[in-house]
């Protein structure tokens, strides 16, 4: 049994596609206003605004880096990676390796 079309999955592929740009927009609500009232982004508060279960957008590629990019859990570890790497580049500056100083002391 063939279409004449050619592709007979073209209409789940339209219906999947719109499920996807639902999740988003509803995230993206949530994110909103979450971020208006000043409270936390996580899973939990995600769920308590919008009632979408943190699987849905967890298996939307889209939705999850919305998520990932609004998460105030994700944001704080962030922050505290960016400083250990601020840290750790004031540190190797300002110290010479040893081979460096090994180097400098040796006359050709």
């Amino acid at each position: 049994m063939t279409l004449a079309s050619g592709d007979q999955y073209a209409h789940l592929r339209a219906n999947a596609a719109a499920q996807k740009q639902t999740t988003v927009d509803r995230l993206s609500q949530a994110i909103t206003q979450l971020e208006a009232e000043g409270r936390p982004v996580n899973t939990f508060t995600i769920k308590e605004v919008s009632g979408m279960d943190d699987m849905a957008y967890y298996r939307n590629r889209e939705a999850f880096q919305l998520f990932q990019e609004h998460s105030t859990h994700l944001r704080k570890e962030r922050a505290q990676e960016q400083a250990k790497r601020q840290v750790a580049s004031r540190v190797s500056k300002r110290k010479p390796g040893k081979g460096r100083a090994a180097g400098r002391a040796v006359a050709p």
